[in-house]
């Protein structure tokens, strides 16, 4: 099975949903996808990931998708050092190397600025939910593989955000959310990919080819929105954390 994860396309967050960029990039996901297997669709409820969503159905024939509302936005936040909240993306590197458990898939949890009933209550629902999803689509969780209960070729697509696509990502590759959501970064409308390896029969793994790809754009002359990202040089005009 391949799991398709696609970030929405660049937001308008003070207008809502897409900015100009933003819907050509969704237009150019949508016909990136045209003859592109989809067997299901799942999508966050944020009005940013419908419209990234329409784009792509609507050069789909007999394809729809379901809202589900675990696929919405990180918005927890957590206390920086300077003595006001942040959202998880955008801590000072003081904080991030203050303590190795951060990199740890379980134990990143008992990090004191993670240890808040809402993000970890949050993560644990999107889990939950995602591997609801895949159970009912072949895919057992066995408590850190899969079990191949019925072993196939089908496509799902999750449209949503940043933040949930590490959360997604953290559950089946075993490694930290934080981690990811630190050191990676998916831009607005790109792909990330990973199929199931079924190493013996009935066991499986999901591994991940693809991460952030942004061939539609490309191959159109889109430049990568630089939202998501910080500055290079701090000071820059860039974002930078504060």
């Amino acid at each position: 099975m391949e799991i398709i994860i696609i970030r929405h396309a660049e937001p308008d967050y003070e207008h809502n949903p897409l900015t100009k960029k933003g819907f050509r990039e969704a237009e150019y996901l949508g016909e990136y996808f045209k003859d592109k297997k989809i067997d299901k669709m799942f999508v966050s409820p944020f009005n940013r990931a419908i419209y990234t969503a329409d784009a792509i159905v609507k050069h789909k024939k007999n394809l729809s998708y379901e809202v589900k509302d675990f696929l919405h936005e990180v918005t927890e936040t957590v206390l920086n050092e300077d003595g006001k909240e942040h959202i998880i993306m955008d801590l000072r590197l003081s904080l991030i190397g203050k303590d190795d458990k951060i990199f740890d898939k379980d134990k990143w949890r008992e990090v004191e600025i993670f240890n808040k009933p809402s993000l970890i209550n949050h993560y644990e629902s999107v889990k939950r939910e995602f591997f609801k999803i895949l159970a009912q689509n072949g895919y057992e969780y066995n408590g850190k593989f899969f079990n191949a209960v019925n072993p196939n070729k089908n496509t799902l697509v999750f449209v949503c955000h940043f933040g949930i696509e590490c959360y997604l990502l953290s559950t089946l590759l075993n490694v930290s959310p934080m981690t990811l959501v630190q050191f990676t970064c998916a831009r607005a409308s790109s792909i990330t990919r990973v199929v199931s390896e079924e190493r013996r029969k009935g066991e499986a793994l999901f591994r991940m080819i693809e991460f952030g790809a942004l061939e539609h754009l490309y191959v159109k002359g889109e430049k990568p929105s630089f939202m998501a990202r910080m500055a290079e040089v701090y000071g820059d005009g860039d974002q930078n954390v504060t």
